[in-house]
């Protein structure tokens, strides 16, 4: 793949989503969090991270652009089928009802009230023409772009967006947009917010929502919407066949003049990695995510490159989490938790025989330029099998247990170099492997370890909320004490980005350490193969969804 294919797809991530969105701000300046000066005035700025890194290759992948696609036309750009590969079925794809890290599978057909960008690490009004936040009142107003259709041909307003707001709230999903007190709609296009708490990231909780049609749930139901998508995407979606397709068509409708570029888009669902690794070779699917060491050696080796851009929040986290909610279980007891997960393994072993070269051990989900990291977290956890016999013993369990390691396909190296480390102390585990919509990953019903993944971040407080809080997805699997609630709580409510960050660094210490509730495993830096008829993938790279803008250089090979 030549370097133009990969930077290019830079490109698309970091200078067409600015200015998809309402223009972009720079590090010094305030973040995008509001659209006018008084607004802005009173908005904290946060650090900028690895913003002037991020700023230079921009740069650099705009040369690389204008070089690549010289003397191709706006008309060249347009059809032909992007195919893209995952392996496993989607969680869930009605996002009110449920948080599942199963968006990528949606954005062909959803959009967000925002687009993240890459200078700020905060997201830029999107579907929202402008939001503006007052402190003192707590409150949070939307202003909607107008015009925009769902593609049942229902309008996109104010009352479609409270709708969505106030189902999350009803099915427990409010952490996920900052848990608002109240909306009020002011006339078609402007939602009010109210919130209880001040909160520093407001806009960026609400942008980063998809959003659904009102009128697709109230015709057809939660079940129906569990397998279909209804926003107002660039593509709608055709079909979905669990375990092996999805596909999406243009959207005639679309909002966006002259967008999407392409006829249509297709996630083929291949469940192993040889599978994965021939269909690209042969031409079959266009890009795919990699996650296998093999695969990886084997495709670089045939002389393919990688075609992901390192960002901050460009990495996959792998972790696991006992069980620790179910009394009578040496999962109950903080010590063994310690035990396994700070003494007991040996980590960077597990990391090379799961990832290789590819991953490296960690002890938090974030990397450095994140908001809260911190290095010296990391020499916290150390391979000690002594003192994790001695824990074990402490704990009543000299002669060490059985129990599972539960996990989906993608955690099954992980499980198995876990399972071989588990031994030296003396605790049996058989690997079960579960489907990624098992509900015994969340209700706390099944005593064992979970191996999870999900993606690095800029702002560690999202995944808080998100998953490892009382408020959180994680709350019935993870005894959280009232001493870390308050630490996340302090998170969640910071009046600085300095103190939050330092109020994350606290969490996370809680969390992987004191209370050794979840332990990241190793970080996998993304590994992205992408065929070189793709000009523009626009689909991937975690944060950044781009579907309108991809394109395929239909003489290609």
């Amino acid at each position: 793949m030549k370097a133009k294919r990969l930077l290019v797809m830079f490109l698309a991530l970091a200078l067409v989503l600015c200015t998809a969105a309402c223009g972009g701000g720079k590090a010094e300046e305030q973040p995008a969090q509001s659209s006018n000066e008084s607004a802005a005035a009173n908005q904290e700025t946060a650090p900028a991270g690895n913003t002037e890194q991020a700023a230079t290759e921009a740069a650099n992948a705009k040369n690389e652009f204008n070089q690549g696609t010289e003397g191709t036309s706006e008309e060249d750009k347009y059809g032909g089928e992007l195919v893209t590969c995952r392996s496993v079925n989607p969680t869930c794809l009605f996002y009110p009802y449920m948080y599942a890290s199963s968006q990528k599978y949606c954005f062909p057909a959803i959009e967000t009230l925002g687009r993240y960008n890459l200078e700020t690490n905060h997201y830029e009004p999107f579907l929202c023409e402008s939001w503006e936040r007052d402190n003192e009142a707590l409150t949070l107003t939307l202003k909607l772009k107008q015009g925009i259709k769902f593609h049942d041909g229902s309008d996109f307003n104010a009352e479609s967006v409270k709708w969505e707001f106030e189902y999350m709230i009803e099915n427990g999903n409010g952490n996920l947009i900052g848990n608002p007190a109240g909306f009020e709609v002011v006339d078609d296009y402007t939602l009010k917010i109210q919130f209880s708490n001040f909160a520093l990231d407001w806009e960026d909780v609400i942008a980063a929502t998809p959003i659904y049609s009102q009128k697709a749930f109230e015709d057809n139901g939660l079940d129906w919407c569990l397998n279909n998508i209804v926003g107002t995407g660039p593509f709608v979606m055709k079909e979905y066949v669990a375990d092996s397709y999805m596909t999406f068509e243009r959207n005639e409708n679309y909002w966006q003049e002259g967008l999407p570029y392409l006829d249509s888009v297709k996630h083929q669902i291949i469940p192993d990695w040889a599978g994965e690794m021939t269909a690209f070779d042969q031409g079959t699917i266009d890009w795919f995510v990699c996650g296998d060491i093999s695969t990886a050696d084997s495709l670089f080796a045939m002389g393919y490159d990688n075609g992901a851009v390192e960002t901050v929040d460009g990495g996959t986290v792998f972790g696991v989490y006992p069980n620790s909610m179910i009394e009578g279980d040496p999962f109950y007891d903080v010590r063994v938790r310690q035990a396994v997960l700070l003494y007991g393994v040996d980590w960077d072993a597990v990391t090379f025989q799961a990832k290789g070269k590819y991953g490296f051990t960690s002890l938090q989900g974030i990397t450095d330029g994140a908001l809260g990291y911190s290095a010296d977290v990391e020499k916290e956890s150390y391979y000690d099998v002594e003192k994790a016999k001695a824990l074990l013993a402490e704990a009543g369990y000299e002669n060490g247990f059985d129990t599972k390691i539960i996990t989906a396909n993608y955690g099954v190296p992980a499980a198995t170099a876990l399972q071989d480390q588990l031994k030296a102390i003396g605790i049996n585990a058989e690997i079960e492997e579960i489907a990624t919509s098992d509900g015994r990953r969340y209700d706390g019903s099944t005593p064992g370890l979970y191996i999870n993944s999900g993606n690095t971040t800029y702002d560690y407080g999202k995944q808080l909320q998100r998953q490892y809080s009382y408020i959180g997805q994680m709350n019935k699997m993870c005894n959280f004490s009232e001493e870390y609630n308050a630490v996340c709580d302090s998170v969640f409510s910071a009046q600085d980005y300095e103190s939050k960050a330092a109020s994350i660094q606290q969490a996370i210490h809680m969390l992987s350490v004191d209370e050794c509730l979840y332990r990241v495993m190793f970080i996998q830096p993304n590994i992205l193969f992408l065929n070189d008829r793709v000009i523009d993938s626009g689909l991937e790279t975690n944060n950044y969804y781009t579907p309108e803008i991809a394109w395929i250089d239909k003489n290609a090979g």
